[in-house]
């Protein structure tokens, strides 16, 4: 019996997605099928952590986030330069929404920012 998790996302477009996601993210592919907007998706990893890319398509009932909507959850990212991390985030057009920061009493950064597709991103440093 296999037992496997993954992270979902709708998006209007995975190939732009994935995209972006490359140039700020050290993933490795697993699948990318790409046939055309609607139809085209894409599987990947963070750090080991699976993604599975969707393209918005309303017949099969798969809505991307809406621009400017707060989302209720966000993906945690973990990463060895936080610095360099958020600044191709931000160098691709990802919005700020906090900026890096020590946490007080504590060998930690984190800083979170939102990509154009409506999916939020908190990245953290573990300093140990």
């Amino acid at each position: 019996m296999v037992k496997a998790a993954e992270i979902c996302m709708v998006v209007k477009n995975s190939m732009d997605a994935l995209k972006l996601y490359e140039s700020i993210f050290d993933i490795k592919k697993f699948d990318v099928v790409d046939k055309g907007v609607g139809l085209s998706e894409a599987i990947f990893g963070i750090y080991g952590t699976p993604f599975h890319l969707l393209d918005e398509n309303h017949d099969h009932m798969l809505f991307a986030p809406e621009g400017g909507n707060i989302m209720c959850i966000w993906v945690n990212v973990a990463v060895p330069d936080i610095e360099a991390t958020f600044k191709k985030a931000m160098d691709a057009g990802c919005t700020q929404i906090a900026p890096v920061a020590d946490i007080a009493g504590t060998t930690i950064k984190n800083a979170v920012f939102a990509d154009g597709f409506g999916y939020v991103w908190m990245l953290h440093q573990i300093n140990q």
